[in-house]
């Protein structure tokens, strides 16, 4: 039997690790608790960095625009045990620009993500890492546009890069993601 080189034992390795943030996705039901399935749930377990772990209800709605403040797509943190929840639009005219389905339904993890796991001094430490001279009650004070200018959406926009991307443009964030991750319980 042959021994296999080291260019196979790290392709083999490499492929292992990016496959195992797909065991960590999130479980999207919809407003009545049924599982969504078909490409959304695809979608959610393809991303490159972790997700929430539990259930977030998706809410698919051609009237997103309206509940979402113009926005195809917006996210509501819940109290008590109620799963996070996130609406967005089924029409096409609600993607204007260059967002796709795909891209806001990752976006909107970042925002559940961002509510369920992080805590203050990890808002620091994204703060820190953008360079930004801000305290954490900044997090979500700002102009929405451009998003960048307001911390909690520039968690998502980055966060969504890290989602997609196998060579993200600030990877020390997708890094921080992860450790934050695995330092977090399953709620």
């Amino acid at each position: 039997m042959r021994k296999p080189s080291a260019a196979t034992i790290v392709a083999s390795v490499a492929l292992f690790l990016s496959l195992a943030g797909t065991a960590q996705a999130v479980t999207l039901v919809t407003p009545q608790g049924q599982p969504v399935g078909g490409q959304w749930q695809r979608w959610a377990n393809a991303v490159r960095v972790p997700t929430y772990r539990g259930t977030v209800t998706l809410n698919l709605s051609p009237s997103a625009a309206t509940i979402c403040f113009g926005a195809s797509g917006c996210t509501a943190a819940q109290d008590g045990n109620a799963p996070p929840e996130i609406t967005l639009a089924t029409n096409a005219q609600a993607f204007r620009g260059s967002d796709t389905p795909r891209e806001t339904l990752l976006y909107e993890l970042g925002h559940v993500f961002d509510f369920e796991y992080l805590t203050n001094a990890d808002r620091r430490a994204f703060l820190r890492l953008w360079g930004m001279r801000r305290s954490v009650s900044s997090w979500w004070a700002g102009e929405a546009h451009p998003s960048f200018a307001v911390p909690g959406e520039r968690f998502s926009e980055y966060y969504l890069d890290c989602a997609e991307s196998a060579h993200p443009a600030l990877p020390a964030f997708c890094a921080l993601v992860r450790q934050m991750r695995s330092q977090r319980p399953t709620r």
